[in-house]
Parts: structure tokens; sequence; C-alpha cells
């Protein structure tokens, strides 16, 4: 009985899916890999981008109760967290966004690939200098963190597996006072 049991329990962890779906975008010229991750529940939706194209070396923008229509048409609803890697390796938020800011990002889908159509002029981008998404993006299994860059790439796990901010300064070898957040 005890062997029945634990076969069920192994075969039950390997049956499990992702409870996301995940859409990614990459250029090796502009050292760019972007990532677009929503909620198989449609609860949340985060966009996670490393690129030469922005000022600073890392973007995670996470939103609640994206806009899907049809399964077509993808938004951020309510956006609440604006994160950045800066190019100094310091971890920063945007604090300076209104309810006019809260829906950036619009794609529309196409099978299984969705394409950028339009973003808001929210203040936090353009005190930034952030005027580039990706054009269009590509479903994908999962998040390939190798395409990451090296000296950032364990920041940024620990930011998606929600590691308290001491612990991200500390793997980012930033003195925490020096730090913006």
């Amino acid at each position: 009985m005890k062997k029945l049991l634990l076969l069920f329990i192994i075969s039950s962890l390997f049956s499990c899916k992702s409870g996301y779906i995940y859409y990614a975008y990459e250029n090796l010229e502009t050292k760019t890999y972007a990532i677009l991750q929503i909620s198989k529940k449609g609860t949340n939706i985060q966009y996670k981008s490393a690129s030469e194209i922005y000022p600073d070396k890392y973007i995670y923008i996470y939103g609640t109760r994206p806009y899907i229509r049809n399964n077509q048409y993808i938004k951020f609803n309510s956006f609440y967290d604006l994160t950045f890697i800066t190019s100094t390796n310091k971890l920063d938020a945007c604090p300076n966004f209104d309810d006019n800011d809260r829906e950036i990002l619009v794609y529309l889908k196409e099978d299984d690939r969705i394409v950028f159509e339009k973003n808001k002029n929210m203040k936090c981008f353009k005190e930034r200098h952030i005027y580039w998404f990706p054009p269009y993006m590509t479903k994908v299994k999962k998040i390939d963190y190798t395409k990451f860059p090296k000296d950032i790439r364990e920041a940024i796990i620990a930011i998606d597996k929600e590691k308290p901010y001491k612990k991200i300064i500390k793997i980012l070898k930033v003195d925490e006072n020096e730090n913006s957040l």
C-alpha cells in the first residue's frame, strides 16, 4: 500500500504542469531576451526583459487582472509593480505612476505568437527613456534564464521567486545604502 501511495505521489508531481503561459522574444544582435508570462487562471501578467536597447539592464513589470478577450487581446489591466536593475546593478522601482498609467502593454494574439500594439506614455517610462518593446513574441514552454545576462541572472531568478529585497541586493553585490528602492 505504501509503495502504491508513493508511486501515486511521484506520478502526480511529474504530471503537474506550470500554471503559466509564456511568450518570448529574442534578438542576439541587441542581446535582447523578453518574456511575457500570463497565469492560466488570468490572475496576473508579468513582463521581464533584458536588452542593450534599454538604458537599464533589466525591466520587470507586474500586473494583476490582465484583460484577455477571446484569447486574442492581452493587456496589463492593473499595473502594480515596475522594477529595474540599473546599469550600475542597483535595484530600483518606479513609484511615480497614477491611475492613468496602470494600463501599459497591449498585445494582439495570432495563433502561438503575440504582436505588440501600443503602450501608453507612462511617466516612469519617459523618465527612464524606455520607448521600445518587442515587436512580437512567440509561445514557449518556459523561461530560459540562461538567455539573461550572466552578471544579473541570479538576481532575476531571485526576483521571480519573490526573494527578500536584502537577498537580491546581496546577489547584485551592491551596497544596501546606495540602492534606490
